[in-house]
């Protein structure tokens, strides 16, 4: 009894560490953020992404959609760090549209456009969630313990007209679904994927899926069990967008603890297809799900290497996982369930069993991608490197923005084994190619 209650002690101090470790998922103020380093493919205006801005006309304030599945805040009754949404479930999916207030006050776009692009800026230049605008509720979110009769289509119906407008303004049919860690309230993930959207030049798209997570830092293991619960609302609004609106390619970005949500909701979608005679190519022009990134993933290797082998990666045409061998966040989390993480590098590629070699070798499609080399992948605890590495989020971008392969986008393949990583001069090979795709806007040597 006295090494039973021992093993539980240890058990909740490294519970209670991971969570520490995590809690760098979550960054700045209750309601802001200082928006993340430009991209290095940025760096001396080689590259305009805001060529042409579409949607967004200029700052100080833009929309962004968000979907979210916690319960509301009643109006009048602002809950300590919430304002909009809490952090307990809604069971129930409901979507609108945030007003982010970006930079400083009486900022013209183009002062805007400078200060975001530059790799150092003398000052901060926050993201605020300045409002926020429910349109309404998904029907085909509803369960058993809701009467559809209850809720009106036409706000849903708003939703897609608003994804279909800002697809029209900027020509792209491209939908791009953000999805957050651990530890974050419902603002995060909105400003998180504003700045990701901002980097895209406001090109298609951009939603921000915002699961009950729980802005404490105890909160780790219930907020894996919300993640994998959230599973079929993701999965739902997946359907609802790639059925209703005019999209022709979903990218999904997955991050930390999120990505339990993003795998178990796709896992689902496979095991359907699998019970019908159908093809790839037919699967994915009903899910439209061109790219999924999982990025400093939370999930236990073995249960994802079950999503796999129900034929996971058949549901999208590309599929990158981002690894890092200097994620302390999920090196603790490895120690606390005594399982490796899908984040987590392969320290050793020869350890690889034929079996998997042989399956990323006939899917060229499915990506590994070794972070850690990349500038600025170690900062902190290394776990937010989509955000603090202006080499990752160039190569995040870059593969959404120009549909680049690993070797298109700089990357080095290990002579042996199918997994990609940063080389030295990793920003010169991009900006190479994408000079020899015509990319290149300007010199910057003039």
């Amino acid at each position: 009894m006295t090494q039973r209650f021992a093993y539980l002690g240890q058990r909740a101090i490294l519970t209670g560490l991971v969570a520490i470790a995590m809690a760098a998922c979550s960054s700045g103020g209750p309601y802001s953020v200082d928006m993340m380093p430009a991209p290095d493919v940025y760096d001396g205006g080689t590259i305009d992404p805001f060529e042409t801005t579409g949607f967004v006309e200029a700052p100080p304030q833009f929309p962004i959609l968000y979907a979210t599945d916690r319960a509301p805040i009643p109006e009048g009754e602002e809950e300590k760090g919430h304002r909009f949404y809490g952090n307990t479930r809604g069971h129930i999916l409901r979507v609108g549209e945030a007003r982010i207030e970006a930079g400083m006050q009486d900022m013209s776009w183009e002062e805007a456009r400078q200060v975001t692009l530059l790799k150092t800026r003398g000052e901060n230049y926050p993201l605020k969630v300045a409002g926020v605008t429910e349109y309404g509720v998904v029907p085909r979110s509803l369960t058993a313990f809701y009467d559809p009769d209850d809720f009106d289509n036409e706000p849903t119906e708003r939703f897609v007209r608003e994804i279909n407008a800002r697809m029209a303004a900027t020509r792209s049919k491209d939908v791009v679904v953000y999805v957050h860690g651990y530890k974050v309230n419902f603002e995060n993930p909105i400003l998180v994927a504003s700045e990701l959207w901002h980097f895209l030049g406001y090109k298609g798209a951009f939603v921000a899926y915002s699961w009950p997570s729980t802005p404490k830092t105890l909160a780790y293991v219930s907020d894996l069990e919300d993640a994998t619960n959230a599973a079929r609302n993701f999965r739902e609004f997946l359907w609802y967008i790639a059925s209703e609106t005019e999209v022709e390619r979903i990218h999904v970005i997955g991050y930390s603890a999120g990505t339990r949500m993003v795998t178990r909701a796709i896992a689902d979608w496979a095991l359907q297809a699998r019970q019908m005679d159908v093809t790839k190519e037919e699967i994915v022009a009903k899910t439209k799900l061109h790219h999924t990134m999982l990025i400093g993933s939370d999930v236990d290797k073995h249960i994802f290497a079950g999503y796999l082998a129900d034929g996971w990666f058949r549901t999208m045409n590309r599929f990158t996982v981002y690894t890092s061998g200097g994620d302390a966040a999920l090196g603790m989390s490895q120690r606390v369930f005594g399982k490796s993480r899908v984040g987590q590098s392969i320290a050793n590629p020869s350890s690889m069993s034929p079996h998997f070699v042989e399956l990323l070798e006939k899917n060229p499609n499915f990506m590994i991608v070794d972070v850690t080399d990349a500038q600025g992948s170690l900062e902190g605890n290394g776990h937010s490197y989509f955000r603090s590495s202006p080499w990752v989020s160039s190569d995040v971008l870059m593969s959404i923005f120009y549909d680049l392969a690993p070797d298109e986008r700089g990357l080095v393949r290990d002579p042996n084994y199918p997994i990609w990583s940063f080389p030295e001069d990793y920003v010169d090979r991009l900006r190479g190619v994408l000079a020899d795709k015509g990319v290149i806007l300007s010199n910057s040597a003039e």
